[in-house]
């Protein structure tokens, strides 16, 4: 599978043929290969997505927005998705979801940044994440972080997201 962005601003008005071009040339260079790209954009407002082939999300309900409140996961996950797949009918991977935790900090009832509350979100992703496996879901990733060398940046350290984002050097 080609992948031919992560988080582009893909509601942009030139972004529709932008991605129905580079997609085009993706699957010219190799015509077996689906193609996907990795989108962060509402499925309403999202121009790329009806020239991929499988979409890709990044999501990240009870973290980024919405923090602390686990019991949204759920609802907030599961009405992405749907939207997602009656708007384009195509296979989806949940590319990047997860919280951060600090290794041995420990809180009940969970808190974030505890490991408790990494699990717990972990845990309520996995149930809808499961049950649209057997629909159109296709595959997942946790977001680690750690997992790709990464140039120093504004951002080194910043992303407070993942399995593996502290404790980590390199």
């Amino acid at each position: 599978m080609w992948s031919v962005a992560n988080e582009p601003a893909s509601a942009l008005p030139p972004a529709g043929y932008y991605f129905k071009t580079v997609i085009a040339h993706t699957k010219a260079l190799d015509p077996t290969g689906p193609v996907t790209y990795v989108t962060f954009t509402s499925y309403a407002t999202d121009l790329g997505a009806p020239y991929v082939d499988v979409i890709g999300i990044n999501s990240y309900h009870s973290w980024y927005h919405d923090s602390g409140y686990l019991e949204v996961v759920p609802i907030q996950l599961t009405s992405q998705l749907e939207a997602w797949h009656s708007t384009y009918q195509k296979p989806i991977i949940q590319k990047e979801y997860g919280p951060d935790a600090i290794a041995g900090f420990h809180q009940d009832p969970p808190l974030m940044f505890s490991e408790e509350y990494q699990r717990s979100l972990l845990e309520q992703y996995h149930l809808v994440l499961d049950q649209k496996r057997r629909e159109y879901v296709v595959g997942e990733l946790i977001w680690n972080f750690a997992d790709f060398m990464t140039a120093q940046c504004k951002w080194m350290g910043r992303a407070f997201a993942g399995l593996w984002s502290r404790g980590i050097r390199r």
